[in-house]
């Protein structure tokens, strides 16, 4: 099955992006860029990019085997139609991935990578958990027995979160009827604000009619304070990855019974087992007021992170365009060397020694 990988095709546009908005922020005067943050934000893309490499192609061979054994419609090879559907199912079943992720701890621990990030601007939108590329392939299943074709549920996605890149940034303002069904920037700063009445809403991707219909709109009315209730404090990438899971491996660990230390994994953020202290509702933040994240880091360290960083960018894209072709081994080297790169780029960016912890 051939298949276009429209997301790496769009990186370069990405970045064309990312430096108009870095350069309007500098004009304008609006400090939306904090250097050590954006390249976490990166380094999490990048990580997120070449571990999907080696996993997400098994769920990709679920569904063509539900399409190719299991399908109950079948639309002509030709069909407009199964275009028109596969989008808007694509993008009805993310809704629903992207609630359950906010909703449910297994399924957050893989997603809060994207809301850690204290800042809101282009950069945020590439930062994602590789978790979540197995996560939501089993909610899009259901795709594959309706009859939509690999490649044309491939191209969905792609364009869905291709289109989502955009809603990223806080120098849209509102867009008027627009923004009757479709997601936009002022929806989604809504659904990255930490703010108590903006938590768990908007979840939709390309289409806003999802929350409206389900109950989980919020519009925005006062300025977002951007991050996540318990903050990472960290620009490590493989701390952004993994501290939720060891949290929740806490938490089952100190549980007395069986059924918390089960439940743990299945219970929204927050909860905790019967016999520990319950964590106390999120507070009013105010975005005048919000500490922010900060290591104090010279220009020598950022010098070096940034020097260190981007040849990795370059290795990485020249990995994504020929991965098809290489073995599992090689595949894994690759990752290996990416990894070790950008582990080094967090500790740079914390102004500390890479073997240090």
């Amino acid at each position: 099955m051939h298949k276009t990988d429209y997301i790496t095709l769009a990186v370069p546009l990405f970045f064309l992006m990312i430096g108009i908005e870095i350069f309007i922020s500098r004009r304008v005067g609006r400090n939306y860029f904090v250097f050590a943050d954006s390249l976490n934000n990166l380094s999490c893309g990048v990580l997120d990019q070449v571990l999907g490499t080696v996993v997400e192609g098994s769920l990709l061979g679920v569904y063509v085997l539900i399409y190719e054994n299991a399908r109950f419609v079948d639309f002509s090879p030709d069909s407009r139609a199964m275009w028109v559907f596969g989008f808007i199912g694509a993008d009805f079943f993310y809704y629903w991935f992207h609630r359950f992720s906010h909703r449910v701890n297994f399924l957050w621990a893989g997603h809060v990578v994207h809301h850690h990030s204290e800042e809101f601007n282009f950069t945020v939108a590439l930062r994602q958990g590789w978790a979540t590329r197995v996560s939501s392939g089993f909610f899009y299943l259901p795709l594959a027995a309706l009859g939509i074709h690999p490649v044309v549920f491939f191209a969905a996605k792609s364009f869905m979160l291709i289109y989502q890149f955009w809603i990223h940034t806080r120098f849209i303002d509102r867009l008027g009827p627009f923004e009757l069904v479709f997601n936009t920037p002022s929806h989604h700063r809504v659904h990255h604000g930490i703010n108590p009445r903006y938590i768990d809403k908007n979840y939709g991707g390309t289409f806003i009619i999802w929350d409206r219909i389900f109950g989980s709109f919020e519009p925005e009315t006062v300025e977002p304070v951007y991050g996540t209730v318990k903050p990472l404090a960290s620009w490590n990438p493989f701390w952004a990855y993994s501290h939720y899971w060891i949290e929740l491996g806490r938490l089952s660990w100190s549980a007395q019974s069986w059924r918390d230390r089960v439940a743990v994994w299945f219970a929204p953020p927050g909860w905790r087992p019967r016999n520990l202290d319950q964590c106390p509702p999120p507070r009013e933040v105010d975005a005048g007021h919000f500490k922010k994240y900060q290591i104090p880091i010279s220009q020598k360290q950022m010098r070096r992170a940034l020097f260190l960083f981007l040849p990795t960018l370059g290795f990485s894209s020249a990995y994504l365009f020929l991965h098809p072709q290489l073995p599992m081994g090689m595949k894994l080297v690759v990752i290996g060397i990416v990894s070790a790169c950008l582990h080094w780029v967090g500790a740079l960016t914390e102004g500390r020694s890479v073997f240090r912890n």
